[in-house]
């Protein structure tokens, strides 16, 4: 079904954001992050909220895959859009930036 969604709407994040969320539950990291990169590339201009919650996703997986690089790339993204209500994926990227995991 949510494969299903994002074929059918493929500019919206949060479509990729749940599918990357199911994904992620399952246990198939690797998926989980194709996933959501394709769809922060692709949803540029979608939610500012769903994107910060993709990208904190993303640097989640990223950093529990030991790719510290890839996850700070995403936590530096985060910050950049002071202006999202992503409070938790704020907060998230500067313990990280800050070297508190």
């Amino acid at each position: 079904m949510n494969r299903r969604a994002v074929e059918l709407a493929p500019l919206v994040i949060r479509l990729y954001l749940g599918l990357g969320t199911v994904l992620d539950r399952r246990g198939d990291t690797g998926e989980a992050i194709r996933v959501l990169e394709q769809g922060l590339a692709r949803a540029i201009r979608d939610d500012w909220t769903d994107t910060m919650r993709a990208r904190g996703l993303l640097a989640r997986l990223y950093r529990d895959a030991g790719q510290p690089g890839l996850a700070a790339a995403q936590y530096r993204a985060i910050l950049t859009q002071r202006q999202s209500y992503a409070a938790d994926e704020l907060e998230a990227a500067r313990r990280f930036l800050a070297g508190r995991p």
